[in-house]
């Protein structure tokens, strides 16, 4: 069972915890973190994964590179090595980074990691078939066909559009492989 730890919101911890499987209403007033990863190449290509069937939320959507919720103790960079590591198999760099966009959205703090990867083979990941069915890399304009027909996570546009900016600037960007 996943544990979070719950904000307020200015981004404090409260100290309070919160259950993912509680049957208790949520307390409006309280946030959670949630890391969100964003992989580029270094042609400008977004690695973007399908999640699984059986996934609670936006089954057989395709999705960012990796992310999910920060566990309790954790921080919000701590959520995103574990995602991209149990998603993707991926280690990313040990050294805390800040993520480069965070957004409030419902109840969670969004933070969006944008990292440019320095490998281009898909085989070198291995996959957590329990959440990702697949992988691939996708222009841009891939991805807001994706969007149109329905089979993307409906980030907003705006969003979509400075996701691929940032990861097309690879001064912007933390390099890793």
């Amino acid at each position: 069972m996943e544990t979070w730890d719950l904000y307020d919101d200015q981004r404090q911890l409260t100290g309070r915890l919160w259950n993912r499987d509680s049957t208790t209403p949520w307390p409006m007033e309280h946030f959670h973190l949630v890391a969100k990863i964003a992989l580029f190449s270094g042609n400008g290509s977004l690695l973007i994964q399908q999640r699984t069937s059986t996934k609670s939320g936006w089954p057989n959507y395709w999705d960012l590179s990796a992310g999910g919720s920060v566990l309790a103790g954790e921080t919000s960079w701590q959520g995103a090595e574990r995602e991209c590591y149990e998603e993707l198999g991926l280690l990313l760099p040990q050294t805390p980074r800040q993520p480069q966009l965070t957004i409030t959205s419902g109840q969670a703090y969004n933070d969006f990691y944008i990292l440019q990867a320095d490998f281009n083979q898909l085989s070198e990941l291995t996959l957590q078939k329990t959440e990702v069915q697949q992988i691939r890399w996708a222009t841009f304009e891939e991805v807001k066909q994706l969007v149109a027909v329905g089979c993307f996570i409906p980030y907003p546009a705006p969003l979509l559009s400075m996701l691929f900016e940032i990861g097309q600037n690879s001064n912007a960007l933390w390099v890793f492989g």
